[in-house]
């Protein structure tokens, strides 16, 4: 009997992902999550450290993923690093709220 797979895509990158991110991360309050968002500002912090100063100078500072979403809106500019960034992390995000919910409790 063949085994059946779940296949995730990803890959639209044509809306804004800015507001639904910024609503998944205020109302999620699992473990994972938390865990993941605690993971994902030290690492964004650390790759834009890496990054050339003309990169760095198109970001502002911030303290957290939520406090770049906001920064990032209320700039009202388009910055297409941010826009794909944002993106690819809405998507994990949402894969990881999936998993979240379709965990047995006792792996919560």
């Amino acid at each position: 009997m063949a085994e059946t797979f779940k296949v995730y895509m990803f890959g639209d990158e044509t809306g804004s992902f800015a507001e639904p991110l910024q609503t998944l991360c205020e109302h999620q309050k699992g473990v994972l999550f938390v865990h993941f968002l605690e993971e994902l500002n030290k690492v964004l912090r650390d790759e834009l450290r890496k990054q050339p100063r003309q990169v760095r100078a198109q970001i502002s500072e911030f303290t957290d993923v939520l406090d770049l979403i906001k920064r990032y809106r209320d700039s009202g500019s388009r910055n297409q690093i941010l826009e794909t960034t944002i993106t690819c992390v809405y998507q994990l995000a949402s894969v990881i709220r999936y998993v979240v919910y379709h965990l047995p409790k006792d792996f919560k």
